[in-house]
């Protein structure tokens, strides 16, 4: 099955240099001819419709077939609005499977003995003699968003630490876990009556559930200042803003 020659072309090879010339130069090979064009594409259209017959294809078929994969024609309105309507259902079908499936953070070899050191903090905060039920509670939340990563935890957002005071100096260690973030923290602040207070941020730990990340601290400090603080008689402090039930 061969199309007409470039002389005689056939009625659809006629409107194919219509639509190539008009429509779809960027279809034209360069040193072509709209005309030579439309031979060219309707060839491959009937080689292609050809192969179809020859397997089993019934031939009106195999020509609807042949012309839809070799593009020889642009679809019209009621096709495109119709692809569009599958293009949509398909987004939205993407988008409902996306928002059902668990957020999930991604953590490091580094990240995991991060969290690892943020537990054993946690845990070591709940034998501080003068810790309060309800800072009990807290630091409970904190340990299950822990224990759940790298899973997010729907409705955790809390913060827990070690803090000390001594004359006009405060300093703190604490970890955060929210649906958003894991984090360790350190700093404190210094007052002086004649300037005020001076606050301090040291290095830290942070990993975003989008990917973002800080890992400017040293974890050996960062658990030697924890220590330190509690060996000191530092108090527990809580920020606990969660909604959810353990």
């Amino acid at each position: 099955m061969k199309p007409e020659t470039r002389d005689n072309l056939t009625p659809r090879a006629e409107m194919l240099a219509k639509y190539l010339q008009e429509d779809a130069k960027w279809a034209i090979l360069p040193g072509e001819t709209p005309e030579d064009a439309a031979v060219r594409r309707e060839a491959d259209c009937l080689d292609l419709e050809e192969r179809l017959v020859k397997d089993g294809v019934p031939y009106l078929a195999a020509k609807e077939i042949a012309e839809k994969e070799t593009e020889l024609f642009p679809p019209d309105a009621d096709q495109i609005a119709a692809q569009e309507a599958l293009d949509e259902a398909d987004r939205q079908e993407a988008e409902e499977e996306a928002e059902q499936e668990p957020e999930r953070f991604s953590l490091s070899r580094d990240d995991l003995a991060a969290v690892a050191l943020a537990k054993r903090m946690a845990r070591r905060l709940l034998i501080v003699k003068e810790i309060t039920p309800s800072q009990i509670q807290a630091v409970a939340r904190a340990l299950h968003g822990l224990e759940q990563l790298p899973e997010v935890t729907p409705g955790c957002s809390v913060t827990v630490g070690i803090c000390h005071r001594c004359d006009r100096a405060m300093n703190y260690v604490d970890v955060t876990i929210s649906e958003h973030e894991f984090r360790m923290s350190q700093g404190g602040s210094v007052y002086d009556p004649a300037v005020g207070s001076d606050t301090i941020s040291g290095p830290g730990w942070r990993v975003e559930v989008d990917g973002g990340r800080v890992e400017s601290c040293d974890l050996d400090e960062q658990a030697r200042l924890f220590d330190e603080l509690i060996a000191m008689g530092g108090s527990v402090a809580v920020e606990d803003e969660s909604d959810f039930e353990m």
